[in-house]
């Protein structure tokens, strides 16, 4: 939760889950995938995630990109397979 003055990161990182799911009762797929976007959100560090299949990889990408928009660049850097499983 935010104290006075600061930005709630994790409501809006969880709004824009529930908003790319449609889905307003989403949440995180684990708790490695909360702690991840939390830290990407503060951007005080450098962050690697290493989550197993369905934990929640591409949803930190996706909620970066819509929250940080206005605050400049984002890079991504996703896996070799990743980028096959896009194109």
């Amino acid at each position: 939760m935010a104290m006075t003055g600061e930005i709630d990161l994790e409501g809006m990182a969880l709004s824009t889950l529930r908003q790319a799911l449609s889905d307003p009762h989403a949440i995180w797929a684990t708790k490695e995938q909360q702690e991840a976007m939390l830290a990407v959100l503060k951007r005080k560090q450098v962050v690697m995630a290493m989550l197993k299949t369905g934990g929640g990889k591409s949803m930190l990408v996706i909620i970066t990109a819509v929250v940080m928009k206005k605050e400049g660049i984002v890079l991504t850097l996703p896996l070799k397979s990743l980028m096959t499983d896009w194109e």
